[in-house]
């Protein structure tokens, strides 16, 4: 099998591994979605340590651990964008919001246009900005519709976003990076976990708490909840060092779409007429950027082409 097909491959099953996410904490939410944080931090940060440890890199993490003061300062913001990310959506999946919560990673890649332009000062074309403001539109009716903002999906997105821009020019490793941002926020969710299981008490939020060995199939999902976060990034890893970005940012659509699928067809979250509109416009929206990515592509790769060309008669 060539590279390439490999690396297309790897980006499906980490897009199918994020497309159940929210189907797999949602089985726990009997528990509190704190609790359910608190151990996927905890796991997840064991489970990249452990992966750092067999790369034989501790070295090289704990010399990025007292990096510079504006690195450090990248790193803190980074842990709590993607920390606020991770709230969002275990309180979305675990209390019946999981369409919405695909909606946010619908609307991130056209949001990012925005932010790109605004803050990178990033060139977009015609199309691009149609893209956008289609996307708006679908926003705006889901808007009408309710009375109010649909702070779900806008959240997720824009935490993630804020996420990414941050990490933008870290030249950093990323299974290093994302360890980094789970290991600022590891004391507050062990700290939390050793109250939950000292003190006997039952009840955070509303739901109940310590199941952690107690409850076997809990036990189960939250140990493997680490290698749940895990894996897909290294597949990640994997797969943008073998196909071209582009392609990358396609393959990711399979991860909403699965969640969209999952919880309407076996969640069984109703869709109002509203947000099926909404859908429609990103999804229209979406398929004007995609075709306009790689029309982009295409251009970049004839001109390369040209220019080879060119440069081979001189």
């Amino acid at each position: 099998m060539r590279e390439g097909s490999k690396g297309v491959l790897a980006m499906a099953l980490a897009s199918t591994i994020w497309g159940f996410t929210g189907y797999y904490f949602k089985l726990l939410d009997q528990a509190s979605h704190w609790e359910v944080l608190a151990h996927r931090i905890f796991w997840s940060l064991l489970t990249f340590l452990l992966i750092i440890f067999l790369r034989k890199k501790i070295r090289e993490f704990l010399l990025l651990l007292f990096s510079d003061t504006r690195t450090t300062i990248k790193f803190f913001f980074g842990s709590t964008m993607i920390t606020l990310n991770w709230i969002i959506f275990l309180f979305a999946v675990q209390n019946g919001y999981a369409t919405e919560a695909s909606l946010g990673y619908f609307i991130f890649p056209l949001t990012a246009v925005l932010v790109g332009s605004i803050f990178l000062k990033e060139k977009f074309t015609r199309w691009q900005w149609t893209a956008l403001a289609i996307a708006t539109i679908g926003v705006g009716i889901l808007t009408i519709s309710k009375g109010v903002l649909p702070w779900i999906p806008l959240s997720l997105a824009i935490t993630f976003l804020a996420y990414g821009l941050v990490k933008k020019n870290l030249t950093v490793d990323p299974i290093m990076s994302v360890t980094t941002d789970v290991l600022l926020v590891a004391p507050i969710a062990f700290g939390f976990l050793v109250y939950v299981h000292l003190t006997g008490v039952e009840v955070v939020g509303a739901k109940p708490v310590g199941f952690f060995g107690i409850d076997p199939f809990h036990t189960v999902m939250y140990l493997f909840s680490g290698l749940f976060t895990a894996g897909p990034l290294i597949l990640l890893t994997y797969s943008t060092s073998r196909i071209k970005y582009t392609e990358v940012g396609l393959i990711q659509y399979l991860n909403p779409t699965l969640q969209f699928l999952l919880a309407t067809l076996v969640i069984g979250e109703v869709v109002t007429n509203a947000t099926l509109v909404c859908f429609c416009f990103i999804w229209i929206a979406l398929a004007i950027y995609s075709f306009e990515q790689l029309r982009l592509e295409r251009d970049s790769r004839n001109r390369v082409i040209k220019s080879g060309k060119f440069l081979s008669t001189e």
